[in-house]
């Protein structure tokens, strides 16, 4: 298995699937941001109604195959920042599947790093999920996304994409979508969240809405944010046990349906929810790279997120080059505030990332859309003066 499994290891029916959520208010988490990853190609959803999704293949794994993977991928909530050891909201739900279902083997595939939005789990999906062979995989980065700047339809054709990447790898696995929250937020629908229910519901997949079950919460019982959650976005035992106690109330509603179906493979619609989202995508490390000797390669990273090395700028004047055949490229990083990089592609369209405007310690950008099929050439020179390190290059 995994190493981090080893290491650390459907009004009526569409409510009965989908209501664990009623969302309310609005607001939308920097939409139409300067820092928008799709600057460059207007993307917008396509209408049709997919089959609705059941978690009869769990049911049937649980209880005739008695061996079941469980995968989940997502940010620092679903590592569990905050809580105390087995008390975050994926322990207790794997607890709770075990003690439910003894005549089972549970086997969880954790694959959560904080810091990090949809873009970066699409794009180690296939190698950090997909190569254990899950039968349910619960997908947590809509809050996230929001952080990274992304916008709505940003953050629906990330998770459009996983979701068809999970079909195309086993039709038959199940998926939940979660949806969490901050202080800014709680109680309110927002932008990135929209886009994840749009999909989700284009394709009949189950969500969870487990943030607003935590306003729910503190709406009945008066008590403010920060009994629940220790900071603006990361609960603690109390919180992650209102996250939890929706999650379980939706899987045993959901299970409870499933004793009457038949498990079978799930069909997608036919072209995906988001116009021109990725279906095609591959990751390169840093190893894998072109770069001259004002660069160090660090085979050891401070910061894990999944990338076996970063690349570290040393000189000013550091260059990347890398030839590449697709129609998007971006990257994920390390940066301090005035650390900036130039990229141009193909001798032109040259652009300056600035870490003044914005960067985070670690950010997930594209770098260019849009572009012609064919073969193109991107430049990565490192301007500075601010640390700046390189994590993976992503094409599609």
């Amino acid at each position: 298995m995994r190493r981090a499994i080893s290491i650390f290891l459907v009004f009526a029916a569409l409510l009965t699937l989908f209501g664990c959520a009623d969302q309310k208010g609005g607001g939308d988490i920097m939409e139409n941001s300067n820092y928008s990853a799709f600057t460059e190609i207007p993307r917008t959803y396509n209408e049709g109604d997919g089959e609705t999704w059941t978690l009869a293949n769990t049911y049937n794994c649980l209880n005739t195959k008695k061996q079941f993977n469980v995968a989940y991928i997502g940010g620092s909530v679903t590592v569990g920042s905050g809580s105390s050891k087995g008390n975050s909201w994926r322990e207790l739900t794997t607890s709770w599947l075990k003690s439910s279902y003894p005549q089972a083997t549970v086997n969880e595939i954790y694959a959560a790093f904080g810091g990090t939005g949809s873009m970066w789990g699409l794009f180690r999906l296939e190698e950090d999920v997909l190569a254990y062979n899950p039968d349910l995989v619960f997908i947590e980065f809509c809050i996230n996304d929001g952080y990274e700047f992304f916008s709505e339809t940003e953050s629906a054709a990330f998770a459009d994409a996983m979701i068809r990447k999970i079909n195309e790898h086993n039709a038959e696995t199940d998926i939940v979508l979660v949806f969490t929250t901050d202080e800014g937020y709680v109680g309110k629908d927002f932008a990135n969240k929209r886009g994840y229910r749009k999909v989700a519901e284009y394709y009949g997949v189950p969500y969870i809405d487990v943030g607003d079950a935590l306003a729910k919460e503190m709406q009945q019982t008066g008590n403010s944010w920060r009994y629940y959650v220790r900071d603006w976005a990361h609960p603690n035992d109390n919180g992650y046990r209102v996250y939890y106690n929706e999650v379980e109330r939706c899987l045993e509603q959901w299970l409870s349906n499933a004793k009457a179906q038949t498990p079978k493979p799930h069909k997608l619609n036919e072209t995906p929810a988001v116009t021109n989202s990725l279906q095609v995508v591959k990751r390169l490390e840093p190893s894998e790279l072109n770069y001259d000797e004002n660069w160090r390669l660090d085979d050891t990273p401070k910061m894990s997120i999944g990338n076996a090395s970063i690349l570290e700028a040393r000189k000013l004047g550091a260059k990347i080059t890398l030839e590449f055949e697709g129609t998007q490229i971006g990257y994920i990083y390390y940066g301090k505030e005035n650390s900036k990089i130039k990229v141009t592609i193909d001798g032109s369209n040259e652009k300056v990332i600035d870490g003044k405007k914005g960067m985070k310690t670690l950010s997930e950008k594209i770098m260019y859309d849009n572009l012609s099929k064919g073969k193109h050439t991107l430049v990565i020179e490192y301007i500075g003066p601010g640390y700046f390190s390189l994590g993976a290059l992503f094409i599609g």
